[in-house]
């Protein structure tokens, strides 16, 4: 049973006593806190054999409580006080704080912190003392504090740091993704692998479940595999990253979208393809076809000549009359009769004797020249012919 002044052992320690099988009396603790720091003695009192009560102490112990300094431990968003005490020398020089971290890489010197300065006399020297507050970060993770009197930052003993932060923030940098990353699924894939990675101190716990039946937990890893890839495990899927600190749970919760296409629809799209690439060729074929027909009609346009409707067909290719189509403009027409008939006057010229009076001859002249001047051109070759 405990006194009333050992009250805040209660839950903590266990006592026995001397008994008629056992002659030790003891104390146990099984949470040990700082306050336990102290020297303990056992008291004894017994009656003696003329019944009278005696007295008897146990020499005194001492329990020294260690902490482990592995680590300090903070939650994210404490407000830390750290307190420096050293030697500062005469001169006084200041003292200079310093956070290291060796996950982020840098560090972030404190140089303007007041500190409160005392003469040591027999010590011809200084003493000095610093506070730093700061706020705790996620970032902090690992980080240390240094204190150090100016300008020796490296001498050995002119130094002090503390042990690595060890500080606890919720969930946070959550990243989702799928391996193979695609818009839709064939059942050619072998295996879905969707991930989900975050990063907590607790360390996050992870649960999947599907959107449409959130009862049952998929994997309580930070990934799962869907092996069997078939139609009807299409749908989105959901992952919940968390971790406890202070007994308060912190959640973070993202989802992926996994279609899986049915195998009536793999068919169709493969069928499709195949005409696609068929009427493509096709086309393409055809075109060159084309190409090369409008090439040969190209060529033989340029070596015959073309035929006009409405007038006749070459039959004699020396004979200019029948080059000339009838298409022509009529003043051709009219040069080619104004050549006619001067052939014909100057045949008749060679026929006519020389012994011949010229009345003669002139009165021929006559009424050949009134035949031309009475003759009427036509419009066109194919109307002369006609």
């Amino acid at each position: 049973m405990l006194p009333a002044s050992g009250e805040y052992l209660f839950g903590r320690v266990t006592l026995t006593n001397i008994t008629n099988t056992s002659t030790n009396a003891t104390l146990t603790f099984h949470i040990l806190k700082c306050k336990d720091e102290m020297d303990y003695m056992c008291v004894c009192n017994y009656f003696d054999t003329t019944g009278a009560v005696r007295h008897k102490e146990s020499e005194s112990t001492r329990i020294v409580v260690k902490t482990d300094k592995s680590s300090l431990l903070f939650p994210e968003g404490d407000t830390v006080t750290f307190t420096c005490t050293g030697i500062i020398g005469k001169p006084p020089r200041k003292l200079i704080w310093q956070k290291t971290s060796v996950e982020q890489q840098k560090s972030i010197t404190y140089s303007n912190e007041a500190s409160i300065k005392e003469e040591i006399p027999e010590m011809c020297s200084f003493k000095a003392t610093s506070n730093l507050t700061i706020q705790i970060y996620a970032e902090d993770l690992k980080a240390k504090i240094r204190c150090f009197v100016e300008s020796q930052t490296n001498v050995l003993g002119m130094s002090v740091e503390t042990m690595p932060f060890d500080v606890q923030f919720h969930v946070t940098d959550v990243h989702m993704n799928k391996q193979p990353n695609l818009k839709q699924y064939d059942r050619k894939i072998d295996r879905i692998i969707p991930t989900y990675n975050g990063r907590g101190n607790p360390d996050p716990a992870y649960i999947w479940f599907k959107e449409d039946n959130k009862r049952k937990i998929l994997s309580r890893a930070n990934s799962f595999a869907l092996d069997d890839v078939i139609q009807n495990k299409s749908g989105v899927y959901i992952c919940e990253a968390y971790n406890i600190i202070d007994d308060k749970v912190f959640k973070k919760t993202n989802s992926v979208e996994i279609r899986i296409a049915p195998a009536a629809i793999i068919v169709i799209v493969v069928i499709c393809a195949v005409v696609f690439f068929n009427l493509m060729y096709c086309a393409i074929k055809k075109r060159y076809c084309s190409t090369s027909e409008r090439q040969v009609a190209f060529q033989a346009k340029s070596i015959t000549p073309p035929e006009i409707s409405g007038s006749p067909s070459v039959q004699d290719p020396d004979n200019y009359e029948d080059l000339i189509p009838s298409d022509r403009p009529i003043v051709y027409d009219e040069i080619n009769q104004q050549a006619n008939l001067q052939y014909e006057l100057s045949k008749r010229r060679m026929s006519v004797p020389t012994d011949n009076d010229g009345h003669s001859v002139i009165s021929k002249e006559t009424a050949v020249n009134d035949s031309y001047q009475d003759f009427e051109p036509a419009s066109s070759i194919s109307n002369m012919n006609g």
